[in-house]
């Protein structure tokens, strides 16, 4: 996966001083970092203290007949599971194992909520 080139080159720096580690730390983090600003997008979206997208959608249809108000919810309902997958496929996975394995604890609630 993508982050193991940094971490392999974490190992091979090893007893080769500070400076050794400072571009293989930095990938890190930039990797992880990605992760949280894509799990923050999200969480904003989700957000309807925030005004946001997906709380906003709905709200909007208000005036709307149950039936219509329902299919909209639903198709908000498929778009938030489409970004939940997204994530998992473009940020999660291509983490090292050890990482995503922490990270998914983190997030499976979040996608199990959704298949209720």
């Amino acid at each position: 996966m993508i982050l193991l080139l940094p971490i392999n080159k974490l190992n091979d720096s090893v007893g080769k001083g500070r400076e050794a580690f400072g571009n293989a730390v930095t990938q890190v983090e930039g990797k992880t970092g990605e992760v949280t600003t894509e799990l923050g997008e999200l969480i904003g979206k989700l957000s309807s203290d925030a005004g946001g997208q997906y709380f906003q959608e709905v709200k909007n249809r208000g005036g709307e007949g149950l039936e219509k108000q329902l299919n909209k919810w639903k198709t908000t309902i498929q778009r938030i599971e489409e970004d939940v997958t997204d994530i998992e496929k473009q940020q999660i996975n291509i983490l090292d194992k050890s990482l995503s394995t922490r990270i998914m604890n983190e997030y499976m609630p979040v996608k199990k909520w959704l298949r209720t």
